[in-house]
């Protein structure tokens, strides 16, 4: 990975030049931080950027005060051609491979939440450029709020390359909306609430906002988080919806995405049970949006087929990442690219359904 050239940061009323050595410092409320540790933990969202790529990258952080923020990028170099992906926070890709020919420019809008008054960036790729960034908050962006479990979750910096397809969904809005990944590896509609996980939604949502919601992973197991499809699963979707519509949100349900699992014929298995069916006739019940995520990934699994399809998923070899030494054969989680898959799907149903809100590209 090429290092990143010098560029110019505009936020605060200010205009500075920062050069690619430029440490952070706290007095300046700027720079970039080199070395920084790796996170365990989902729920302390402390996860740094520069740690979703391999070799690490220094990850900028730019202190701010708490809001939705745009970001205007200028991308490009005078130097060689570019090839940029610019990640925020616990690893959400806000850019994804933003080509740009030697000499060149392109300037992108993007929208970033920042809740500790404090933005983390990170340029990869194998040529990064940025000529600029400009940060100005406005008020006006709606949240996508995502509940659901690990194949939506921001997974913590520890675990890369596992990635949520929640991860890789800012990748596909415009500047007018953000993403608050709620979602949490394990849980169920049922662990969900009773952790009060819902409860941390609620005290953001605001009229407009959208709350996607993918359960089902979790529900079908024999566990305390279990549900049953047509009676407590559908009962605990019902607490969502009716928070989302109490504040004027918008609940949008989202049928868990499909396991790697193929018949003899190369067709997918469905290892969810009823509880596809369940959401589908519950959402038409209380006329709710409805992304059939289910179907979308079984059309997508099938077309590539059970070899091609393994691509999308965590299958490792030994030591291939310093983060999994034992040998990886996941058919449940994403790899980035699968993630990317997913996360475009989502975004191509909710510029159908949302479409109004001019909130896809």
């Amino acid at each position: 990975m090429a290092l990143l050239e010098g560029f110019e940061l505009a936020c605060n009323n200010n205009v500075v030049f920062l050069s690619p050595d430029t440490l952070f410092s706290p007095y300046k409320g700027y720079g970039f931080l080199f070395d920084t540790p790796i996170s365990n933990n989902e729920d302390k969202h402390d996860s740094y950027p520069g740690n979703y790529t391999l070799p690490f990258a220094p990850s900028l952080i730019i202190q701010v005060e708490n809001g939705n923020y745009q970001m205007k990028i200028t991308f490009g170099s005078d130097h060689y051609d570019s090839c940029t992906t610019v990640i925020a926070g616990a690893g959400q890709r806000i850019h994804h491979l933003i080509h740009v020919d030697k000499g060149q420019s392109k300037t992108i809008l993007a929208a970033v939440p920042v809740h500790s008054k404090e933005l983390r960036l990170a340029f990869t790729g194998i040529h990064p450029a940025i000529r600029s960034i400009e940060l100005s908050r406005h008020h006006d962006i709606r949240t996508i709020f995502l509940c659901g479990d690990s194949t939506v979750v921001n997974q913590p910096s520890s675990q890369y390359p596992y990635t949520g397809w929640g991860q890789f969904l800012p990748n596909f809005l415009t500047e007018h909306a953000v993403v608050s990944n709620h979602a949490r590896s394990g849980r169920s509609t049922k662990s969900f609430i009773e952790e009060k996980r819902l409860e941390e939604v609620e005290k953001q949502l605001q009229k407009g906002d959208i709350m996607m919601i993918q359960f089902g992973h979790n529900d079908e197991k024999d566990h305390e988080g279990g549900t049953q499809p047509y009676t407590s699963f559908t009962d605990h979707l019902n607490m969502f919806v009716h928070i989302a519509k109490k504040y004027g949100a918008h609940p949008t349900l989202v049928t868990p995405v499909h396991r790697r699992k193929f018949d003899q014929s190369e067709k997918v298995i469905n290892t969810h049970g009823e509880y596809l069916l369940a959401m589908k006739e519950f959402a038409s019940m209380q006329h709710v949006s409805y992304i059939d995520l289910a179907m979308k990934s079984k059309s997508l699994f099938e077309r590539l087929g059970p070899r091609t399809c393994k691509s999308l998923f965590m299958w490792l070899e030994p030591s291939e990442f310093g983060f999994h030494p034992e040998r990886v054969m996941d058919d449940t989680h994403f790899s980035e690219l699968g993630a990317f898959h997913i996360a475009k799907l989502v975004a191509e149903s909710l510029k159908e359904i949302h479409d109004d809100k001019h909130i896809v590209v």
